[in-house]
């Protein structure tokens, strides 16, 4: 764990980075994000207000490893220089994009717990298909978000419905059956996975082998009362 953090602390910037690095894939232009990421971290970690990222250059390269500080340093001075560069567009701006989402995940690296917990790396933000989504809300979902799976809640039970289902749904309506695409999708529970249950407290090595390959959704606690808080995919285990 990143040394002068709490767990608590280390975890909150882990899901900030990660948040982070996500809005910048899917916005170049919005490299920025980082930008306000690292310099909150550096404030925390020096314990004190620091005027602007450069001056959180120094605590931030003492988390990281000797072997990264050399390619973490670098990658800072790019992007502080593109930070006060005007012309965040085309090429320059995914260039950007490319060097803070590394240096996002340098300090991500450092900044995990030793004891890794399904909490730490679990989406809380859950989408499911609901009784009234139509076929073409469920595909739409899939492709704005490139979800493969996404949960299905009916009778106490969490389904999986796999992007191939909905493909294959989508691509056996003939011509005339167009009206298929703008109504609920009649969902065989025998043709779907169920999904895998996890506890917040589970660690990720145990998550890996009960999910094998597929989401999961997290409960938190086991037993009867139980809250569904979060979601696991095999990506957020990368």
């Amino acid at each position: 764990m990143t040394s002068g953090l709490s767990d608590e602390q280390a975890v909150y910037f882990l899901r900030r980075l990660r948040a982070a690095r996500y809005k910048t894939l899917e916005d170049a232009e919005d490299f920025k994000t980082i930008c306000f990421c690292l310099e909150e971290l550096g404030a925390t970690l020096a314990k004190k207000r620091l005027k602007g990222l450069g001056s959180c250059e120094t605590v931030l390269l003492s988390q990281v490893s000797a072997r990264s500080q050399t390619d973490l340093n670098v990658l800072f001075g790019l992007v502080i220089d593109a930070r006060n560069d005007l012309a965040h567009r085309g090429v320059f701006a995914r260039q950007t994009a490319s060097r803070a989402v590394k240096l996002a995940l340098m300090l991500e690296e450092s900044l995990m717990p030793s004891n890794v917990q399904v909490s730490y790396l679990m989406s809380n933000d859950i989408v499911q298909i609901l009784e009234f989504y139509t076929l073409e809300k469920i595909r739409e979902l899939m492709l704005e978000n490139s979800f493969s799976y996404l949960p299905y809640y009916k009778d106490g039970t969490y389904y999986l419905v796999s992007d191939a289902y909905v493909a294959k749904a989508w691509r056996n309506s003939s011509d005339g059956d167009k009206y298929v695409h703008h109504a609920p999708p009649r969902l065989r529970l025998k043709d779907l996975k169920r999904a895998k249950e996890l506890c917040v407290t589970d660690d990720v090595y145990t998550a890996s082998k009960k999910m094998n390959g597929s989401p999961a959704m997290v409960f938190d606690k086991e037993g009867e009362g139980r809250c569904l808080v979060g979601i696991l995919t095999p990506f957020d285990l990368l």
